[in-house]
C-alpha cells in the first residue's frame, strides 16, 4: 500500500444471488432457480489521505455495498482492499445501538465497538453529549429518539473516536440543516487534518460543498471521478435527462417527472413520439398541480371544441394564474376580453407579420416576441422560435437570447442544450449582457451544463466589466475562492468594491449633469463624476466621456481619448457602438472601414436609425466597399422609419424614384 493512500481496492467484484420464482418447481420440491446481480464489477479505486470523497449513484448501483467492503462487513468475491489507519463507520442508523438502552449507555456500547476503553469513553462522553445537541434526552431510552436524534448521536460518537478513515452512509439526510452546517464544517476541518471521510449520499448539493473528490458508481463500475463539482454537475444532468429515471418518478407519482415525461413523448427525445401518452402523463401532472402542465393541458383541451373540456381549461389555466404563471394570466385575461380588443390585437399582429417580412432584423425580433407573448398553442410558438431564427440570422442578439431559452426549456421546441449554449454564446459575444450572466450560471451551477468554473468566471468577468452587479458579485466570490481561476484576493476585493458602489453609479451620472448647470460647493467637475461611474463600469458614464472629448465639451477635445471612452461603451449590446464607428471613421478613415460597418450593422439591428443612414451613405458613395445605390436606398429608408431626419431629407431630395412612404411625400411637399 502506498504510503499516501488511506484506501486502496484493487479489482473488487461482488455479486449477489436472487432467487426467482417459479411455480412449477415449487410444486415438484425442485431447487428454485437463481438469477446472478454483480454490483460491483473489477472495480479499482485509490483515496488519498486527506480525502473528502463523495460516492453517487442511483439506487442498487453499489455504492452502499462499496462502503460495507471497506469497513470489512462484507467481504468481496474477488479483489482485495487495504486501509490504511483506524477506521469507523455509520451504514445503517442506529446500527449497534440498544433501542431499550439510554443514549448515554449506548455511547459506551458504541465506543467499545470501536476499540476504546471505558475509561476513554468516560474522557470524551460530554464532549460528545455536546456535539450531539441531544442532552436533555440522553438519559432517555433510545427507542424513544427520532431519526434525526439517532443520527445526531452516532454521528457525535463517530467523528470523537480519532478515526483515521471515516464511512458516513446517508446519515446527515434525517439531521435538520443546522445541525448538517455544523457536520459539514467538522469534516472540512478533518480533511485538513489529514483526515480521510468517504459519503454515500443523495444529496448532491450536500455532496459538492463538502467533498473535494467524487466518484459515480453505474452497473457496478466507476463511471466518472473527479473534482466533486463536476462529478455532481455530469451526475445530475444526466440523471435528470435519463428516460429510465424520469419515467420511474412519474409513475411514482412526481409531478415535474410526469410533466417532463409527457414532454419526451410529444418531442420523441429517447422515446417513440406518442401524443396519446404525452396527453396522459400531461394529465396526470396538471391535476397535481404543476403548472407548466395545467397551461398545456388547458391548451389541449380548448383545441377540442367541447364546452365541458373549456370549463376544465379555465379552471387549470386559474390554477396555474394562481401560482404566478404569467401565460396563464395572460390567456385568462384573453378569455374574458371584448370582441373587438381581439380584433385589435390580431391588427397589431398583421402589421408586424408585415414589417417582419422585409426582413429587417429588428422587426423580425419584435414580431416574434408578439406571437410567444401571445402564444395559445405550439404552432404558435414554433412560429415564434422560427421568427427568431431569423432574426438571429439577421444579428439581433435579443433574438439570439430568446431562442435559446426557448431551446433550453423545450418551449414550442424540442429542448436542446447544445443549439441553447449556442445561441446564448453567440449573443454574449455581441456584449448582450444578460446571455453573459446566463451562461455564467449555467456553467457555475452545473444543472443544465457540465459544470465548468473557467468559463463560468469568463462570462461573470465579461459582464462585470460591463456594469452588471450581480456579475460583478460572482465575479469577486470566485477571485476570493480561487475557483475557475487562480486566488486573487486583491482582484477579489476590487470586485466587492465595485459591486458595493454598483448602486450609486448613476447617481454619480446625476451629480455630473447637475454640476453642468447648478453652481455647488464641491471640488468635483461633471468629467470628475463621469469618470467616477466610469471607474465602476458604468458604460453610460464612458459613453458620455467619449461625447465629452469628442465634441470639446468641458474638456479640451481629445480624438484619441474619446475613442478609449466609446470602445468600453460599445462592448455592451446596443446603439452605443454608433458613436464609435463615427469615432472611427474621423481617425482611421478606410483604413478600418470593416470594422466601421459592422459596428453600424450591429447598432442597425438594434434599432438605430443613425447607423442605418451611415451605413446607406458608406453604400452610395463607395467608401471602402462597392457602390451600392439599392442598398443604399433600402437602409436610408429603414433609417427614415427609425425616424432618422438626416435620411428623411435625404429621401426627398435625392431618392425620388423610388416608392416612399406617405409620409415621406408630405414631407417633400413641405420642402
Amino acid at each position: 500500500m502506498k504510503p499516501d493512500s488511506a484506501i486502496e481496492l484493487h479489482d473488487v467484484s461482488k455479486s449477489f444471488r436472487i432467487q426467482i420464482r417459479n411455480s412449477d418447481s415449487e410444486k415438484l420440491f425442485l431447487p428454485k432457480a437463481h438469477s446472478v446481480n454483480k454490483v460491483l464489477d473489477d472495480v479499482s479505486l485509490t483515496v488519498k489521505k486527506g480525502t473528502v470523497m463523495g460516492i453517487l449513484g442511483r439506487n442498487g448501483s453499489g455504492k452502499s455495498t462499496i462502503l460495507k467492503i471497506i469497513s470489512r462487513i462484507m467481504e468481496p468475491d474477488s479483489g482485495t482492499v487495504e486501509i490504511g489507519g483506524k477506521l469507523a463507520s455509520i451504514l445503517e442508523l442506529g446500527m449497534g445501538f440498544h433501542p431499550d438502552m439510554s443514549g448515554r449507555e449506548n455511547i459506551y456500547i458504541k465506543g467499545e465497538m470501536y476499540g476504546f476503553s471505558r475509561k476513554q469513553i468516560e474522557e470524551r462522553i460530554d464532549q460528545i453529549i455536546e456535539y450531539s445537541g441531544i442532552d436533555r434526552y440522553i438519559d432517555n431510552p433510545v427507542k424513544t429518539y427520532s431519526s434525526g436524534m439517532v443520527g445526531r448521536l452516532a454521528f457525535a460518537i463517530m467523528v470523537n473516536v480519532d478515526a483515521d478513515v471515516l464511512l458516513v452512509d446517508e446519515i446527515l439526510s434525517v439531521g435538520d440543516a443546522a445541525f448538517s452546517a455544523k457536520a459539514a464544517e467538522h469534516f472540512k476541518k478533518m480533511a485538513k487534518s489529514g483526515k480521510t471521510v468517504l459519503f454515500v449520499s443523495h444529496n448532491i448539493n450536500f455532496l459538492e460543498q463538502i467533498c473535494s473528490r467524487a466518484i459515480w458508481i453505474e452497473n457496478g463500475k466507476i463511471v466518472e471521478d473527479g473534482p466533486a463539482k463536476k462529478v455532481c454537475s455530469i451526475y445530475r444532468n444526466r440523471v435528470s435527462e435519463s428516460f429510465d429515471i424520469i419515467s420511474d418518478l412519474a409513475h411514482s407519482g412526481v409531478a415535474d417527472a410526469q410533466y417532463k415525461l409527457a414532454m419526451m413523448y410529444h418531442n420523441g427525445t429517447d422515446v417513440l413520439p406518442d401524443e396519446g401518452l404525452s396527453a396522459l402523463w400531461m394529465k396526470r401532472a396538471a391535476e397535481q398541480g404543476n403548472t407548466l402542465a395545467q397551461v398545456r393541458y388547458a391548451d389541449m383541451l380548448m383545441q377540442t371544441g367541447s364546452f365541458s373540456d373549456a370549463e376544465d381549461a379555465i379552471n387549470f389555466y386559474k390554477s396555474a394564474a394562481n401560482a404566478g404563471n404569467e401565460e396563464a394570466r395572460m390567456k385568462i385575461s384573453s378569455l374574458s376580453r371584448h370582441e373587438g380588443l381581439n380584433q385589435d390585437l390580431e391588427a397589431v399582429k398583421d402589421i408586424f407579420r408585415q414589417l417582419a417580412e422585409r426582413e429587417d432584423p429588428l422587426d423580425m425580433y419584435r414580431y416574434a416576441d408578439l406571437l410567444l407573448k401571445t402564444a395559445w398553442s405550439d404552432e404558435d410558438r414554433v412560429k415564434a422560435f422560427e421568427w427568431f431564427v431569423k432574426a438571429s440570422d439577421a444579428g439581433n442578439a435579443d433574438a439570439m437570447h430568446s431562442a435559446a431559452i426557448m431551446l433550453r426549456d423545450g418551449k414550442g421546441v424540442a429542448k436542446d442544450i447544445e443549439k441553447c449554449v449556442y445561441y446564448l454564446e453567440m449573443a454574449a459575444k455581441l456584449g448582450l449582457q444578460r446571455s453573459q450572466v446566463l451562461l455564467g450560471d449555467l456553467y457555475y451551477e452545473g444543472k443544465i451544463l457540465e459544470k465548468d468554473d473557467t468559463k463560468a468566471i469568463h462570462w461573470y468577468e465579461t459582464a462585470a466589466l460591463t456594469g452588471n452587479p450581480r456579475a460583478q458579485y460572482m465575479t469577486a466570490i470566485m477571485y476570493r475562492d480561487g475557483l475557475g481561476t487562480d486566488q486573487n484576493v486583491t482582484k477579489a476585493e476590487e470586485w466587492f468594491t465595485t459591486y458595493v458602489h454598483s448602486s450609486a453609479t448613476q447617481h454619480m451620472i446625476w451629480a455630473g449633469d447637475a454640476l453642468r448647470y447648478v453652481d455647488l460647493e464641491t471640488k468635483y467637475s461633471p468629467t470628475d463624476l463621469y469618470k467616477m461611474a466610469s471607474k465602476y463600469h458604468n458604460l453610460y458614464g464612458d459613453l458620455i466621456l467619449g461625447n465629452t472629448y469628442h465634441d470639446g465639451i468641458y474638456e479640451v477635445r481629445n480624438d484619441a481619448t474619446s475613442q478609449m471612452y466609446y470602445e468600453k461603451s460599445g462592448s455592451l449590446w446596443g446603439t452605443w457602438r454608433t458613436s464609435l464607428a463615427r469615432v472611427l471613421m474621423i481617425t482611421e478613415g478606410l483604413n478600418n472601414i470593416a470594422r466601421i460597418i459592422e459596428l453600424y450593422e450591429q447598432s442597425g439591428a438594434c434599432g438605430d436609425g443613425e447607423a442605418l443612414y451611415r451605413l446607406s451613405l458608406i453604400y452610395n458613395n463607395g467608401l471602402g466597399v462597392p457602390r451600392d445605390e439599392l442598398k443604399a436606398k433600402s437602409l436610408a429608408l429603414k433609417a427614415a422609419r427609425y425616424g432618422n431626419i438626416s435620411a428623411c431629407r435625404a429621401i426627398v431630395k435625392n431618392l425620388k424614384n423610388i416608392d416612399m412612404p406617405d409620409i415621406l411625400k408630405s414631407s417633400n411637399k413641405d420642402e
